[in-house]
């Protein structure tokens, strides 16, 4: 990811309400264990490790926003400060669910936040 799309996640105005949510909780927007993923929703490291996409477990990366699904346009909003050269292109991610590895998978089911690949523009 683009210092310039992390500066924006970390203090563009768009998102001081994402931020505040994070502080809220007393998570951290980039965690040691997120492999890079950006994180705009407080989440425990076992919630971030069931994160699955289709059926299989997504393998976060660096270009990977885990955000509430009501943030897309506040993302969009503070990505277009940064210059269109820079600006990554939003892909969310329609369909995401926990699967926890214990019992309680019966009781998987879609959340309210999606996995946005950030992917970089390329000339």
């Amino acid at each position: 990811m683009q210092p310039s799309v992390l500066a924006s996640l970390l203090s563009s105005p768009a998102l001081a309400h994402s931020r505040e949510r994070l502080a809220s909780a007393g998570c951290e927007m980039v965690p040691d264990w997120a492999y890079g993923a950006k994180l705009l929703v407080p989440l425990a490291k076992s919630m971030f490790d069931d994160i699955a996409f289709n059926g299989q477990q997504l393998e976060n990366s660096h270009y990977h926003i885990v955000a509430l699904r009501s943030d897309i346009s506040t993302i969009r909003a503070a990505f277009r400060e940064i210059s269109e050269r820079e600006r990554p292109r939003l892909f969310p991610e329609p369909e995401v669910v926990l699967e926890p590895d214990s019992e309680e998978k019966e009781t998987n089911a879609p959340v309210d936040f999606s996995v946005i690949a950030g992917l970089p523009r390329y000339s």
